[in-house]
């Protein structure tokens, strides 16, 4: 799938977790019928329960973007970013809220042959 989109995201159930692996190589602004919206491209997987998502653009619900991009914006100066998001969706009387936490805080990409090495 090339392109990882919130409608993804959208469809969950309740109580339904997401796991995602990124590494984020730029961030674009795209005006959309509902908005603006952060395409994250690079390379990502998104696991949701046994299915394995995987594309070279990714958008996120709001609470996901938001975590994801204040804690990119930290960093500064940057050719590559990596992260393991974890998210759980509630919903209650059609409203959806999510929490999210890193299990990989977002930080410049480590290079793969570094990330190899025990630290």
């Amino acid at each position: 799938m090339p392109t990882i989109k919130n409608t993804l995201f959208a469809e969950l159930l309740d109580k339904a977790k997401v796991t995602i692996a990124g590494i984020v190589r730029s961030i674009e602004d795209l005006e959309t019928g509902t908005g603006t919206a952060k395409r994250f491209k690079g390379d990502f997987a998104v696991q949701i329960g046994d299915d394995t998502y995987r594309g070279k653009y990714l958008y996120l619900p709001a609470p996901l973007r938001d975590a994801v991009w204040l804690a990119i914006q930290k960093l500064g100066k940057w050719e590559g970013v990596e992260f393991v998001l974890v998210a759980n969706k509630s919903v209650t009387n059609e409203d959806s809220s999510w929490s999210v936490s890193f299990s990989t805080p977002p930080r410049i990409e480590i290079p793969r042959v570094l990330a190899m090495l025990p630290a």
